[in-house]
């Protein structure tokens, strides 16, 4: 959106309430205009959506309003997100270290798991992934 810039006045101070309502009156009448303005420009911000999605969801997407789009792409990567949760949980519960392997890199790895699921919205109690380590080593770390 570009402003006119010949319509914006300079601003004087002489008397400051009077001032100030003229000033309340301009941005009342200014944001009238632009709400003008987007709702004439409203698939302004649809186009703007469908161009950032990929190709496959442009065309799902192309006839649907930027709030029906926006609650659609939620529904779509909340499933995806729901499994991916699925499976690095089950990742994360069946890892076990074999015997005479590094610790380092094992507890590297559960850890990004238990982060890959703090992503995904499934906070893990600190107790419980220190927990969940500890009980996928072998017997000989007891």
């Amino acid at each position: 959106m570009v402003v006119d810039q010949s319509r914006i006045e300079p601003f004087q101070l002489n008397n400051p309430k009077v001032e100030i309502e003229n000033c309340i009156v301009k941005l009342n009448k200014f944001g009238n205009e632009v709400k003008s303005l987007a709702e004439e420009k409203g698939t302004y911000s649809n186009s703007i959506i469908i161009a950032s999605l990929t190709p496959n969801l442009q065309e799902q997407h192309e006839n649907l309003d930027a709030s029906s789009i926006i609650t659609n792409l939620k529904k779509l990567f909340q499933k995806r997100a729901r499994h991916e949760r699925y499976e690095v949980s089950k990742a994360l519960y069946r890892c076990r270290m074999a015997e005479g392997v590094i610790v380092g890199p094992h507890v590297v790895k559960m850890v990004g798991y238990i982060q890959r699921l703090e992503t995904l919205g499934f906070i893990m109690d600190a107790e419980l992934s220190i927990d969940l380590v500890w009980q996928s080593l072998p017997d000989s770390f007891s």
